[in-house]
């Protein structure tokens, strides 16, 4: 069951992923974003100002190419097993090679699933989120491709804000060799 937020045109939900213990989702406010973790019987809200976000960092791991080679090595050893095993159960009529083709083939299949779904959905990276106050690794987002739209949503989120702001006025510098900038009466 996914909690959601009440269909409220105030929020928009950004981006939302799985956690090992549940899910978390992103929902952009008119000034702030919220996240939102939910357990198996909780649910924890959190509140970043747009205007106290300082940087969000996407770190690109190597967990993809690392998880990805071991669970090729295993797959084609597992496959190799599973061949072996079907072409002595078709040249003879052993029941002991079928069983044992079966049971060679039912892991390939888990381990070949695991393999697409560690290659096909993208890098898996780190993305953490820093505040004035705090740094929070994000939760739920753990693939590049959905770390960029996350960004990019941000960004468009904060570009309005960035623009409108005004500058901060530029205190009078004192000249080189000058002890005061008051003028003399």
């Amino acid at each position: 069951m996914e909690l959601r937020l009440p269909k409220d045109p105030a929020y928009e939900r950004i981006c939302s992923g799985h956690t090992p213990t549940g899910s978390a989702s992103y929902w952009l406010g008119r000034d702030h974003l919220l996240l939102v973790e939910t357990s198996f019987v909780t649910e924890q809200c959190r509140r970043f100002e747009l205007r106290d976000l300082e940087l969000v960092v996407v770190q690109p791991t190597s967990t993809r190419l690392v998880a990805g080679s071991v669970l090729a090595c295993a797959f084609v050893v597992l496959l190799s097993l599973a061949a072996i095993a079907s072409f002595r159960a078709a040249s003879s009529n052993a029941s002991d090679a079928a069983i044992w083709a079966v049971l060679a083939g039912i892991p390939t299949v888990v381990l070949g699933a695991a393999l697409a779904w560690v290659v096909l959905p993208g890098r898996f990276c780190r993305v953490r989120i820093r505040t004035g106050v705090q740094t929070l690794a994000a939760p739920g987002i753990s693939r590049l491709p959905k770390a960029t739209r996350f960004v990019a949503r941000l960004r468009a989120a904060l570009a309005p804000t960035v623009d409108a702001a005004p500058a901060a006025p530029l205190a009078p510098q004192p000249a080189a060799g000058n002890a005061s900038t008051d003028p003399a009466p």
